[in-house]
């Protein structure tokens, strides 16, 4: 009974079967909407739109397909078929290497590309000859066989594992993967709070805490950004994260995708009293405008990185906002550095569409709105890090590792074999190898050369 079902695990038939199931659930990915893939947010508009439909597709799951325990059973069968074959090859593949038995002369020359005959030679002269040439011999009665590259098949079944590793890899890749994103700015713990997120289809996020110690902006000029590093506090110390220097906090992945201020705003009435505050994070570096809420009112802000460059009569004193804002905007970005020298922010307050006041404000300055304080109390970067988690990208980087060895064990290095025989004082040698007839060509042809030649 086990022997039969192996059988049938192992036959072209059953692998033919389980890739065209595998292939339909591909297909039928790609035309429903996966939840997974198009977030959660546009899933329930979907399910709002169209209930029925939806519930119905659910029902089945094939709104998460890739993950439905049928699917999941497909793979299970395609890799244990995968194993299956493996088994029933790996052991005639050792066998042929671990095989030392003389062939016999008929059926060996049959086979052979390349034949022969060398007068006066005898197999003692002819053993020197081949051993000198990289050949491992097997001596007979008035025969030998020689072989070169004796384990060269094993790159076969190395070949066969490294193709089970990436697609066990990808496989486990696809199904584990994460990836966010994380706004943290100065002195800020982060604890888990993605402000994207895509979720892996199968277990979890790993839980994480990290505190931005300081970040440090480098320019050329003022104006070229050639660094940015990130210091960050974890339970393993203080490490550095930057442009293409991931910090890694277990099987998550951090890297640096984007940096701007994040100032303290504190609000408070005319007697002092704190009333709220934040450091707020704004996307305003690059000359645009971004504003905040705060104590009811809507506060529009423009950020200036060396005040004292500019004309302040232009960002700060037009009438008219926003339009005045987006003006100094397009000034701003003419004259500004990159480099934060001087900085200030141009900031409007709204009541609801009612614009009540505007005013250049630098740090430690205030804004006064009617019994109300805005300070600008303190100035801070803040980066945006983009979250990655890929489980089986070690297992996929080990079959590439081992595909490339046995690619080079099967090419490179590939088997080459030599039968002898010795009749009426004459060598009849013959030999064949794997790959490569016209190298094969040049070798037996040097091989014969070194035999017949007189010492």
């Amino acid at each position: 009974m086990i022997n039969k079902l192996i059988k049938i695990f192992g036959s072209l038939r059953f692998t033919v079967g389980i890739v065209i199931g595998l292939v339909a659930v591909f297909i039928v990915g790609l035309i429903v909407p996966q939840k997974s893939m198009i977030g959660l947010e546009a899933f329930h508009q979907w399910q709002r739109h169209s209930p029925e439909l939806v519930s119905f597709l659910e029902a089945l799951s094939l709104t998460d397909i890739y993950s439905a325990p049928l699917v999941l059973c497909l793979w299970g069968l395609f890799f244990l078929n995968l194993l299956v074959v493996m088994s029933h090859r790996i052991p005639l593949i050792w066998r042929r290497c671990m095989d030392i038995n003389l062939p016999s002369s008929q059926s060996y020359l049959d086979a052979c590309q390349h034949r022969s005959v060398i007068a006066g030679k005898g197999i003692d002269a002819a053993l020197v000859v081949l051993r000198q040439h990289g050949y491992r011999v097997f001596q007979g009665d008035n025969t030998f066989w020689a072989v070169k590259n004796r384990y060269a098949p094993v790159g076969t079944i190395l070949f066969h594992i490294s193709f089970l590793l990436l697609l066990l890899g990808g496989v486990l890749t696809f199904y584990t993967s994460f990836r966010g994103e994380a706004a943290v700015a100065t002195g800020e713990t982060f604890t888990g709070e993605y402000t994207k997120r895509k979720l892996p289809k199968i277990g979890s996020v790993p839980a994480t805490s990290f505190t931005v110690e300081k970040i440090v902006p480098t320019y050329f000029n003022q104006e070229v950004p050639v660094d940015l590093k990130v210091y960050i506090s974890s339970p393993k110390g203080l490490q550095t994260c930057g442009i293409n220097r991931p910090f890694h906090d277990g099987e998550l992945s951090f890297v640096v995708m984007d940096i701007d201020v994040a100032p303290l705003f504190i609000l408070k009435d005319l007697s002092g009293a704190e009333l709220d505050s934040a450091f707020v994070k704004l996307k305003v570096l690059q000359g645009k405008e971004d504003s905040f809420k705060m104590g009811g009112y809507t506060f529009k802000t423009l950020f200036h990185t060396d005040v004292l460059a500019e004309n302040s009569s232009q960002s700060a004193t037009s009438a008219g906002l926003p339009e005045a804002l987006k003006r100094a905007g397009a000034q701003q970005a003419q004259v500004q550095s990159r480099q934060i020298v001087n900085p200030a922010f141009t900031i409007a307050v709204y009541d609801g569409d009612r614009l009540l006041h505007q005013e250049l404000v630098k740090p430690g300055g205030e804004i006064v709105i009617g019994n109300k304080r805005l300070v600008f109390a303190d100035l801070a970067y803040w980066v945006r890090l983009y979250a990655g988690m890929e489980q089986g990208l070690a297992i996929v980087y080990s079959g590439f590792g081992l595909m490339i060895i046995a690619l080079t064990m099967r090419l490179l290095f590939y088997r080459r074999e030599l039968w002898g025989m010795v009749c009426d004082e004459e060598l009849h040698l013959a030999g064949r190898s794997e790959y490569f007839t016209a190298l094969f060509t040049d070798e037996f042809q040097k091989v014969t050369a070194a035999l017949n030649s007189p010492t």
